[in-house]
């Protein structure tokens, strides 16, 4: 999955350069053909943890040295990133490019962007759902891109202590343009001092599109043409490539709104909520509620297509990841389909699967909902156990060492099990 379109006429038009003399174009393909091939030479010396072969530390040296000089020539690298990037280069030399690198100083430099600015990360990362679990060298270009069309949301719903940011990937390295990450947190940037506020939560909207345009192909090969009972007419499959971003965006928005709400919000609570079992309760909470307003709020934009983006990636798509038992938007959504396989919620005939009504399917993610708010109000010790335990007493108990959960045999016969073979790593273009 690349993001082809991300130079439309509307972006090139809307678009705050740096400055009045910046040529977007041309900078592109500056990075395109000088730094990123840098960064890819890189990642081939890298270890698991980010660390250098030692016999390659030569030219891991002389590979730093020139994209430093890369990104000093950039226009679309800040002076603040030039310099924070000099300094953790540095640093990683003076210890060693045998030891894993630590780039607390390029984190902590990314300001925003606002809407309709450039921003660029480079140095070490954790790409999530991507081809790799290790904190490879990155690149990543982005523009903030939040849709007009979501103005009564924003209001309706405030982030009031959130740094989510919609975004569109304009180029970058191989793991930032193709396959399923679909976002960089702070988090997410291999450091020596622990995140306790994100300052950024760059969101990759635009690659979502031909990821949902996959998970549509899921649905229409298992279910057909309507997955409720009502029968009429899935919504999302209409929209557009610019109504897709919109409605990708106001799930977002709607997800971090509800993430911090309620009684243990994620911003003054980061590291307790980003552990194992309480990270997949929470993010499987913010967006069953996410599905529950949609429902009860006619007001929200592209209301019915948000609950209908919001159920099918958790219930078809992140499933299907390949490390999915050891990835907690995986087992959100294997837990999700469970539940509601478990609570009636799920029927099949003549080799279709039906969700029960919108109605009756939001009524199972109420329980649903109703449960992991009551582990909210747990104290801490207490809370990351009955985390774990509740979210094991819907899952299987996991089979093999550094594994989540395992898949229950009731899912693994249902119509959300992933046929052999098949893939979320969708193809095709955002056109």
């Amino acid at each position: 999955m690349v993001a082809h379109s991300a130079y439309s006429r509307r972006l090139l038009e809307s678009v705050k350069l740096p400055s009045a003399k910046t040529d977007l174009l041309g900078e592109v393909a500056r990075l395109e053909g000088r730094a990123l091939p840098l960064v890819h030479e890189l990642q081939r010396y890298q270890r698991a943890d980010g660390s250098v072969e030692p016999r390659r530390c030569g030219a891991a040296t002389a590979a730093l040295s020139a994209l430093s000089g890369e990104l000093r020539r950039s226009a679309l690298f800040p002076e603040r990133s030039r310099e924070a990037f000099d300094h953790d280069l540095a640093a990683w030399r003076a210890v060693g490019l045998v030891s894993p690198p630590q780039f607390d100083a390029s984190r902590d430099a990314i300001e925003g962007p606002d809407d309709k600015e450039l921003a660029m990360f480079a140095g070490p990362a954790f790409m999530p759902n991507s081809d790799t679990r290790e904190p490879l060298f990155q690149l990543v270009l982005i523009m903030r891109d939040e849709p007009d069309s979501l103005h009564s949301v924003r209001e309706n719903y405030p982030h009031l202590e959130s740094a989510c940011q919609s975004t569109r990937v304009l180029t970058g390295s191989r793991q930032a343009m193709q396959g399923q990450c679909v976002v960089l947190f702070p988090e997410n940037i291999p450091a020596s001092s622990k995140v306790t506020r994100q300052n950024f939560a760059w969101f990759f909207m635009n690659k979502h599109i031909p990821t949902y345009q996959w998970t549509l192909a899921q649905i229409r090969e298992r279910c057909g043409s309507s997955l409720f009972a009502e029968g009429d007419p899935l919504a999302s499959p209409a929209l557009d490539a610019e109504g897709m971003y919109d409605t990708r965006c106001c799930w977002a928005h709607l997800h971090e709104h509800h993430h911090n709400v309620g009684p243990r919000p994620l911003a003054s609570n980061l590291a307790l909520k980003t552990q194992r079992y309480t990270g997949l309760l929470d993010e499987l909470k913010v967006d069953c509620q996410t599905v529950q307003v949609c429902l009860r709020d006619a007001a929200i934009p592209y209301r019915w297509e948000v609950f209908e983006f919001v159920l099918f990636d958790r219930l078809f798509r992140y499933p299907c990841a390949g490390d999915a038992l050891r990835n907690g938007d995986a087992g959100a959504g294997v837990l999700l389909g469970t539940w509601l396989l478990r609570h009636g919620a799920l029927t099949a005939s003549n080799d279709r699967a039906q969700l029960a009504s919108r109605a009756e399917t939001v009524r199972a993610v109420d329980a649903l909902v109703g449960q992991i708010l009551a582990l909210d109000e747990l104290d801490e010790a207490a809370y990351t156990k009955a985390a774990e335990d509740f979210t094991l007493s819907v899952l299987d108990p996991p089979a093999q060492a550094g594994d989540y959960y395992a898949k229950p045999a009731d899912w693994l016969s249902s119509v959300f099990a992933c046929a052999p073979g098949s893939s979320a790593d969708a193809g095709g273009s955002d056109d």
